[in-house]
């Protein structure tokens, strides 16, 4: 996905979960959660454990989904006191 792409996607979709979780496990059960609900555009802070992690895992996980996928874009954030 271009830059073009995921501007137009973030434009469509209107919102940007962002997320930070006290564990990896729990930011991708919230992330799974958040896109089966039509949030199609997640940014994830870098003070969850495990955050690049989770982002690079995700395509992965999608891909295994029984229909195909919606488009997605994830990303990450850092976190400011």
């Amino acid at each position: 996905m271009n830059k073009t792409q995921k501007l137009k996607l973030i434009r469509d979709t209107g919102v940007i979960a962002i997320m930070r979780a006290q564990s990896s496990n729990q930011l991708i059960a919230a992330a799974d959660a958040i896109r089966k609900g039509g949030v199609r555009v997640i940014e994830v802070t870098m003070t969850t454990p495990g955050a690049l992690y989770v982002i690079e895992g995700m395509p992965a996980r999608r891909a295994q989904e029984p229909a195909p996928p919606s488009p997605c874009a994830s990303g990450c954030a850092p976190a400011c006191p």
